[in-house]
């Protein structure tokens, strides 16, 4: 087997009780080579997951570990399955940077305040500048995602398995991950959201915003020192949709959102990306500096073929768990818009 090559089907056969560890040879030596790099993976449930990061050491990627950038390597199954394990979230087309941590539980990330420089006359020195440094603290908090699929689909052909559980991979972690990076509220394990980290905030009239109403939240934004050339708007598909038929003012013929280009819609100039985790009755509007994803060593595999009735029908169900926080060094660098 090539090093670029990962079958994930024989790799979760392998992690179940009784499994042949030989049967997927290579892919538990990608395992083992994890666990040495991410000590705290030992410690947890099932096996870790290929990543964005082994991708850069093989080569196979180019850049930051968010893999929006796959130099080629979207078809290899061993990118595949990283990308599964560990898809792109919204808050990542959005511009927020992700950061994975391989060698702790917690971490502290830096945040300045104040002023750092200043104009300087021939002869003098720089005064000392009111400039304070602070630290916004994360911890790993666990998402599971399951999926589950039967022995029917264990005995069609291999590629087609493969396509099929991986895709649901994909979906069912990045729709558990994102809920929480959004809406979570810090209790019963969630980490504390974006919605609820955020310290702008912009009221509505009603429950579709007026486009005067959406070019306030830009304003404030704005005030808050953000670029604005970088801004994003997030928000849940039925709001698109309904700004999108939405006139900016009565008879113009101009919507409040439209489509650029294909795959790409913007409102107030600025991009928008949708999600189904975001409430219908809220927008966000964010300078991708404000936050930054945090994750805790790799994606971590369970396979359990025996829990509930999984036993007596032949289904295998699988848990992808992902170690993950959202830090906000920068609040008002997120502004929320509601009625």
């Amino acid at each position: 087997m090539k090093s670029t090559e990962f079958t994930l089907l024989a790799f979760i056969e392998s992690q179940q009780r009784g499994g042949l560890i030989g049967n997927a040879k290579a892919e538990n030596q990608i395992a083992q080579l994890l666990r040495k790099r991410s000590p705290h993976s030992r410690e947890r449930p099932g096996a870790p997951l290929p990543d964005q990061r082994l991708l850069r050491d093989l080569q196979l990627t180019t850049g930051g570990l968010s893999g929006g950038n796959l130099a080629g390597a979207v078809h290899n199954p061993l990118a595949l399955v990283a990308g599964a394990a560990r898809p792109q979230l919204v808050l990542e087309r959005a511009g927020v940077e992700v950061i994975q941590i391989d060698d702790a539980q917690e971490g502290a990330l830096a945040r300045w305040r104040g002023n750092g420089g200043g104009w300087i006359r021939e002869g003098q020195t720089l005064s000392d500048a009111a400039l304070t440094l602070s630290s916004v603290g994360v911890s790993a908090h666990h998402a599971g995602a399951q999926i589950s699929y039967s022995r029917r689909l264990r005995v069609g052909t291999r590629g087609d398995q493969e396509a099929a559980v991986t895709a649901e991979m994909r979906r069912a972690v990045a729709q558990v991950v994102e809920h929480g990076l959004l809406q979570g509220t810090g209790r019963n394990g969630q980490p504390l959201g974006l919605l609820e980290q955020a310290s702008g905030a912009v009221s509505f009239a009603g429950a579709t915003p007026t486009y005067l109403e959406l070019v306030s939240m830009v304003e404030a934004l704005g005030d808050a020192d953000a670029d604005l050339g970088r801004a994003a708007w997030l928000m849940h598909p039925s709001m698109a949709a309904t700004l999108a038929r939405t006139e900016r003012a009565s008879g113009t013929g101009l919507m409040v959102l439209e489509a650029m280009e294909l795959h790409q819609w913007a409102m107030v100039g600025l991009p928008v990306f949708v999600t189904t985790v975001m409430p219908e009755g809220r927008i966000v509007l964010m300078e991708p500096r404000a936050a930054q994803i945090v994750y805790f060593g790799p994606a971590q595999l369970l396979s359990d073929p025996f829990s509930g009735s999984n036993s007596t029908t032949g289904a295998t169900t699988v848990i992808v768990s992902n170690y993950v926080d959202l830090a906000v060094p920068e609040p008002a660098l997120v502004v929320v818009g509601s009625a």
